[in-house]
């Protein structure tokens, strides 16, 4: 059966490892993390608040741009237990599919942490990054604000390497100056939690902080390598929640930066609409 011989209600739904969007009709709902990679339960939670939220009926089609979704074994959970009607892809496939509007073009995504999207000329799709924030992740947001706190930890504990004001920098990264509390965060943080402090260290970075440039300064390099793996010249749009402030800088490094044409939604309607390419991966579930 297809998905356009039934007349259900359809939410579209962007989840990631710091927040999630879903809208239904003309409304945007937001609420925490729903990623992949954090297992089921925070997406189950996602769905009962809207659920609640718009007094949605018990069966629903459900269109999916998820973080993690490389993440076989919680993937494959999901499509098993999902239990209602549903078209997943992976965040950084739909915000591909939303930026370019399907024309040959690389999306690199820059929130809690990385991923690249393209399609070529010859309309072959590829992908790289996105090994989520153990692997990789290198220039996101978690990887910033874990950078971040092990450099306060190495002045806490005398390295004379790292030369930086203790003071300013545990206020700003919200943790008492000392050693035992730093080290105590980072045994509980999640990729979100990291990626909370990735915004004072920007700021710190664009006032001439050196070691927070340091740590930016890394950051560009790496998304410049990334981005290195697209196999042609293609225009490049950045999306994400940190993107506006690498932008000046790829440009300066020879990437074609140029505005997304769409939204991650717009991205989702399309797939809803039977875009395909070769290389685009799409998980369904239910009656779609």
């Amino acid at each position: 059966m297809s998905i356009h011989s039934q007349p259900l209600p359809t939410v579209f739904v962007d989840g990631g490892g710091t927040k999630t969007a879903l809208r239904y009709g003309d409304e945007t709902l937001r609420l925490g993390p729903s990623a992949l990679s954090l297992g089921l339960t925070p997406l189950m939670a996602c769905r009962r608040e809207a659920r609640a939220h718009w007094g949605l009926p018990d069966r629903v089609l459900w269109v999916m741009s998820l973080a993690g979704c490389e993440h076989a074994a919680h993937r494959e959970a999901l499509l098993s237990h999902w239990g209602e009607p549903l078209l997943l892809m992976s965040d950084r496939d739909a915000a591909w599919l939303g930026c370019s509007a399907g024309h040959p073009m690389a999306v690199l995504t820059i929130g809690t942490g990385t991923a690249l999207a393209w399609m070529s000329s010859t309309q072959v799709f590829g992908n790289a990054g996105g090994l989520g924030f153990v692997l990789g992740d290198e220039g996101g947001g978690a990887w910033i604000g874990r950078s971040a706190l092990r450099s306060l930890a190495k002045a806490l504990d005398g390295d004379t390497r790292v030369s930086l004001s203790i003071q300013t920098w545990a206020d700003g990264l919200q943790v008492a100056p000392d050693l035992s509390a730093v080290m105590g965060l980072t045994e509980e943080a999640t990729p979100a939690r990291y990626a909370a402090r990735a915004p004072w260290v920007i700021q710190a970075a664009r006032a001439g902080e050196p070691v927070a440039c340091h740590i930016m300064e890394r950051a560009v390099a790496a998304l410049h390598q990334l981005l290195q793996r697209v196999p042609e010249p293609l225009p490049v749009a950045l999306v994400g929640g940190l993107s506006p402030f690498f932008e000046d800088h790829l440009r300066a490094l020879g990437h074609q930066i140029q505005p997304a044409i769409g939204t991650v939604f717009d991205g989702l309607v399309q797939a809803l609409d039977g875009f395909r390419c070769p290389g685009l991966s799409l998980w369904r579930a239910g009656d779609v």
